[in-house]
Protein backbone atom coordinates (compact mmCIF):
# COMPACT_ATOMS: atom_id res chain seq x y z
CA UNK A 1 0.00 0.00 0.00
CA UNK A 2 2.57 2.65 0.84
CA UNK A 3 4.70 1.73 -2.47
CA UNK A 4 1.40 1.97 -4.18
CA UNK A 5 0.47 5.66 -2.77
CA UNK A 6 3.78 6.65 -2.62
CA UNK A 7 3.83 8.79 -6.09
CA UNK A 8 1.07 10.21 -4.76
CA UNK A 9 3.08 11.58 -1.79
CA UNK A 10 5.43 12.81 -3.69
CA UNK A 11 3.04 14.99 -5.44
CA UNK A 12 1.61 16.67 -2.39
CA UNK A 13 5.26 17.52 -1.42
CA UNK A 14 5.82 19.32 -4.53
CA UNK A 15 2.13 21.30 -4.19
CA UNK A 16 3.38 22.16 -1.19
CA UNK A 17 6.48 23.19 -2.15
CA UNK A 18 6.33 24.80 -5.64
CA UNK A 19 4.31 27.84 -5.62
CA UNK A 20 6.78 30.02 -4.36
CA UNK A 21 8.94 28.78 -6.78
CA UNK A 22 6.67 29.80 -9.99
CA UNK A 23 7.22 33.31 -10.09
CA UNK A 24 11.20 32.78 -10.25
CA UNK A 25 10.59 30.92 -13.51
CA UNK A 26 7.67 32.86 -15.02
CA UNK A 27 7.09 36.23 -13.88
CA UNK A 28 4.69 37.62 -16.38
CA UNK A 29 1.62 37.17 -14.31
CA UNK A 30 -2.16 36.76 -15.89
CA UNK A 31 -4.08 38.17 -13.69
CA UNK A 32 -5.17 40.79 -15.53
CA UNK A 33 -6.06 39.00 -18.56
CA UNK A 34 -8.19 36.39 -15.91
CA UNK A 35 -10.17 38.99 -14.32
CA UNK A 36 -11.53 40.16 -17.90
CA UNK A 37 -12.55 37.13 -18.59
CA UNK A 38 -14.59 36.56 -15.76
CA UNK A 39 -16.01 40.09 -16.57
CA UNK A 40 -16.80 39.56 -19.75
CA UNK A 41 -18.45 35.68 -19.20
CA UNK A 42 -20.20 37.30 -15.77
CA UNK A 43 -20.55 40.30 -15.59
CA UNK A 44 -18.80 40.50 -12.39
CA UNK A 45 -16.18 39.82 -10.08
CA UNK A 46 -16.91 35.98 -8.23
CA UNK A 47 -15.28 37.04 -5.03
CA UNK A 48 -16.34 40.77 -5.08
CA UNK A 49 -20.29 39.32 -5.22
CA UNK A 50 -19.60 36.77 -2.97
CA UNK A 51 -18.78 39.84 0.05
CA UNK A 52 -22.25 40.38 0.49
CA UNK A 53 -23.10 36.96 1.93
CA UNK A 54 -20.22 36.96 4.45
CA UNK A 55 -20.70 36.13 8.15
CA UNK A 56 -18.36 34.53 10.42
CA UNK A 57 -20.19 30.93 10.66
CA UNK A 58 -20.24 30.98 7.14
CA UNK A 59 -16.46 31.98 6.81
CA UNK A 60 -15.72 28.95 9.10
CA UNK A 61 -17.56 26.59 7.32
CA UNK A 62 -15.94 27.68 3.93
CA UNK A 63 -12.84 27.44 5.37
CA UNK A 64 -13.29 23.79 6.39
CA UNK A 65 -14.69 22.65 3.16
CA UNK A 66 -11.75 24.45 1.55
CA UNK A 67 -9.17 22.74 3.71
CA UNK A 68 -10.48 19.13 2.95
CA UNK A 69 -9.22 19.33 -0.49
CA UNK A 70 -6.39 16.97 0.38
CA UNK A 71 -8.46 14.92 2.20
CA UNK A 72 -10.83 13.51 -0.56
CA UNK A 73 -8.78 12.69 -3.45
CA UNK A 74 -6.48 10.14 -0.88
CA UNK A 75 -9.65 8.60 0.94
CA UNK A 76 -11.36 7.23 -2.42
CA UNK A 77 -8.16 5.39 -3.71
CA UNK A 78 -7.90 4.02 0.38
CA UNK A 79 -11.49 2.75 -0.02
CA UNK A 80 -10.94 1.75 -3.29
CA UNK A 81 -7.32 -0.60 -2.44
CA UNK A 82 -8.72 -1.82 1.03
CA UNK A 83 -11.97 -3.25 -0.85
CA UNK A 84 -9.23 -4.97 -3.23
CA UNK A 85 -10.74 -3.40 -6.35
CA UNK A 86 -6.82 -3.10 -7.73
CA UNK A 87 -7.73 -2.26 -10.68
CA UNK A 88 -10.09 0.78 -10.19
CA UNK A 89 -7.71 2.12 -7.30
CA UNK A 90 -4.95 2.33 -9.97
CA UNK A 91 -7.05 4.12 -12.19
CA UNK A 92 -8.29 6.29 -9.75
CA UNK A 93 -4.63 7.07 -8.56
CA UNK A 94 -2.93 7.23 -11.67
CA UNK A 95 -5.70 9.99 -13.01
CA UNK A 96 -5.32 12.01 -9.83
CA UNK A 97 -1.96 11.90 -9.75
CA UNK A 98 -1.13 13.16 -13.70
CA UNK A 99 -3.80 15.97 -12.86
CA UNK A 100 -1.76 17.35 -10.35
CA UNK A 101 1.47 17.60 -12.81
CA UNK A 102 -0.79 18.82 -15.43
CA UNK A 103 -1.76 21.34 -12.99
CA UNK A 104 1.66 22.60 -11.79
CA UNK A 105 2.57 23.20 -16.06
CA UNK A 106 -0.43 25.33 -16.08
CA UNK A 107 0.77 27.52 -12.90
CA UNK A 108 3.90 28.00 -14.59
CA UNK A 109 2.62 28.58 -17.95
CA UNK A 110 0.02 30.46 -16.60
CA UNK A 111 1.26 32.44 -13.01
CA UNK A 112 -1.89 34.22 -10.95
CA UNK A 113 -1.51 35.82 -7.56
CA UNK A 114 -5.61 35.69 -7.55
CA UNK A 115 -8.11 38.13 -6.40
CA UNK A 116 -7.58 38.13 -2.57
CA UNK A 117 -4.47 40.39 -3.43
CA UNK A 118 -5.56 41.59 -6.94
CA UNK A 119 -9.22 42.85 -6.18
CA UNK A 120 -8.23 44.43 -2.57
CA UNK A 121 -9.40 47.81 -3.75
CA UNK A 122 -12.83 46.44 -4.13
CA UNK A 123 -13.42 44.68 -0.90
CA UNK A 124 -14.92 46.26 1.74
CA UNK A 125 -15.66 43.12 4.24
CA UNK A 126 -12.75 41.18 5.83
CA UNK A 127 -13.05 37.26 6.00
CA UNK A 128 -13.19 37.17 9.61
CA UNK A 129 -13.83 33.56 10.73
CA UNK A 130 -13.63 31.65 14.23
CA UNK A 131 -11.21 29.40 15.54
CA UNK A 132 -11.79 27.04 12.61
CA UNK A 133 -10.79 30.01 10.43
CA UNK A 134 -7.93 31.17 12.14
CA UNK A 135 -6.18 27.30 12.43
CA UNK A 136 -6.78 26.72 8.36
CA UNK A 137 -5.73 30.24 7.40
CA UNK A 138 -2.26 29.91 9.25
CA UNK A 139 -1.83 26.56 7.29
CA UNK A 140 -2.59 27.43 4.17
CA UNK A 141 -0.50 30.43 4.46
CA UNK A 142 -1.38 32.58 2.04
CA UNK A 143 -0.67 35.77 3.85
CA UNK A 144 2.81 35.20 4.12
CA UNK A 145 3.53 34.26 0.95
CA UNK A 146 1.14 37.13 -0.70
CA UNK A 147 3.83 38.62 -3.14
CA UNK A 148 5.20 35.35 -4.60
CA UNK A 149 2.58 32.68 -4.67
CA UNK A 150 1.19 31.10 -8.09
CA UNK A 151 -1.29 28.73 -7.84
CA UNK A 152 -4.48 29.95 -9.49
CA UNK A 153 -5.24 28.48 -13.09
CA UNK A 154 -6.09 25.80 -13.33
CA UNK A 155 -7.76 25.72 -9.96
CA UNK A 156 -6.58 22.20 -8.59
CA UNK A 157 -8.68 22.56 -5.83
CA UNK A 158 -11.74 22.62 -8.35
CA UNK A 159 -10.10 19.91 -10.75
CA UNK A 160 -9.25 16.95 -8.45
CA UNK A 161 -12.38 16.90 -6.47
CA UNK A 162 -14.09 17.08 -9.31
CA UNK A 163 -11.82 14.38 -10.67
CA UNK A 164 -12.39 12.86 -7.08
CA UNK A 165 -16.19 12.80 -8.07
CA UNK A 166 -16.16 11.68 -11.12
CA UNK A 167 -14.15 8.48 -10.15
CA UNK A 168 -16.46 8.00 -7.26
CA UNK A 169 -19.74 7.43 -9.42
CA UNK A 170 -17.64 5.66 -12.18
CA UNK A 171 -16.25 2.96 -9.27
CA UNK A 172 -17.95 3.78 -5.59
CA UNK A 173 -21.83 5.64 -6.39
CA UNK A 174 -22.19 5.39 -2.44
CA UNK A 175 -18.91 7.52 -1.88
CA UNK A 176 -20.49 9.60 -4.72
CA UNK A 177 -23.41 10.64 -2.59
CA UNK A 178 -21.68 11.67 0.20
CA UNK A 179 -18.30 14.15 -0.84
CA UNK A 180 -21.11 15.26 -3.39
CA UNK A 181 -22.22 18.26 -0.86
CA UNK A 182 -19.13 18.36 0.39
CA UNK A 183 -17.75 19.13 -2.73
CA UNK A 184 -20.08 21.59 -3.45
CA UNK A 185 -19.07 23.45 -0.79
CA UNK A 186 -15.18 23.35 -1.99
CA UNK A 187 -16.35 24.46 -5.25
CA UNK A 188 -18.30 27.92 -3.49
CA UNK A 189 -15.14 28.16 -1.37
CA UNK A 190 -12.64 29.02 -3.94
CA UNK A 191 -14.52 32.16 -4.89
CA UNK A 192 -15.51 33.05 -1.57
CA UNK A 193 -12.16 32.97 0.12
CA UNK A 194 -10.58 35.16 -2.76
CA UNK A 195 -8.25 32.64 -4.01
CA UNK A 196 -9.53 32.16 -7.11
CA UNK A 197 -11.29 33.05 -10.14
CA UNK A 198 -14.10 31.96 -12.23
CA UNK A 199 -11.99 30.62 -15.42
CA UNK A 200 -9.22 29.25 -12.65
CA UNK A 201 -12.79 26.51 -11.94
CA UNK A 202 -13.92 26.03 -15.99
CA UNK A 203 -9.93 25.53 -16.41
CA UNK A 204 -10.08 22.61 -13.33
CA UNK A 205 -13.39 21.32 -15.02
CA UNK A 206 -11.72 20.73 -18.30
CA UNK A 207 -8.86 19.42 -16.91
CA UNK A 208 -10.51 16.53 -14.50
CA UNK A 209 -12.95 15.61 -17.84
CA UNK A 210 -9.44 15.26 -20.01
CA UNK A 211 -7.95 13.28 -16.92
CA UNK A 212 -10.75 11.35 -16.52
CA UNK A 213 -10.97 10.07 -19.99
CA UNK A 214 -6.54 9.56 -20.56
CA UNK A 215 -5.91 8.68 -17.04
CA UNK A 216 -7.84 5.12 -17.08
CA UNK A 217 -6.19 4.33 -20.69
CA UNK A 218 -2.61 5.55 -19.63
CA UNK A 219 -2.69 3.43 -16.67
CA UNK A 220 -4.05 0.09 -18.82
CA UNK A 221 -1.36 0.74 -21.29
CA UNK A 222 1.19 1.06 -18.80
CA UNK A 223 0.34 -2.14 -16.83
CA UNK A 224 -0.32 -4.46 -20.06
CA UNK A 225 3.37 -3.29 -21.18
CA UNK A 226 4.31 -3.95 -17.55
CA UNK A 227 2.79 -7.58 -18.15
CA UNK A 228 4.39 -7.86 -21.43
CA UNK A 229 8.12 -7.00 -20.05
CA UNK A 230 7.43 -9.79 -17.22
CA UNK A 231 6.71 -12.59 -19.16
CA UNK A 232 9.64 -11.68 -21.44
Amino acid sequence: FLREILPFGFCILIYTNMHNMVHLINPNDVDSYLIKIDQYLLGVQPAVFFQQYISKPLTDYMFFSYGMFFVYPMLLPTILYFRKNNDAFRKTLVSIILAFYIGYIGYVIFPAVGPKHTLTHLFHVDLDGGMITDKIAFVIDYNISAYTRRDCFPSLHNGITMLTLLFAFKYQRWFFYVLLPLALSLFISTLYLRYHYFIDMIAGYVLAGIVFYIGPRIESYWSQKMKVTSRN
